[in-house]
């Protein structure tokens, strides 16, 4: 790895913790959720697309920016974030968005993961 490129990750960590809320990742499992306290920022992005019907619709995402090595799972669809907001415990789903998976990199080195979910209580 470069200078540049470790120059880049401390100050994206930085940027994480200063400006980062903190959430709960949940892997739901029959025999009990497995649960990974992690640091996160939080964007929303609309996502635009053609349903079953051909009509146009936009979808508002909540998206959170991890860094992968803090989450160390694979994301997968039906893993949902706990966030606490205004004292209020609320859960998102990961969804795949336009036919996109429920999760992206942020970064060439796939350091940081973009994962799209949408409220569900």
């Amino acid at each position: 790895m470069s200078v540049f490129q470790d120059d880049f990750a401390a100050v994206a960590d930085m940027f994480i913790e200063a400006f980062g809320v903190s959430v709960v990742y949940v892997i739901p499992a029959s025999s009990g959720d497995t649960e990974i306290e992690l640091t996160a920022r939080v964007s929303l992005q609309s996502h635009t697309g053609i349903n079953g019907y051909g009509i146009t619709e936009t979808i508002v995402s909540r998206d959170y920016l991890v860094t992968a090595a803090d989450l160390s799972v694979t994301p997968e669809a039906g893993h949902y974030i706990r966030e606490t907001i205004a004292e209020e415990v609320r859960s998102f789903e990961l969804m795949a968005m336009e036919n996109a998976p429920c999760y992206e990199p942020a970064d060439a080195d796939y350091r940081e993961l973009v994962l799209h979910t949408k409220e569900v209580t």
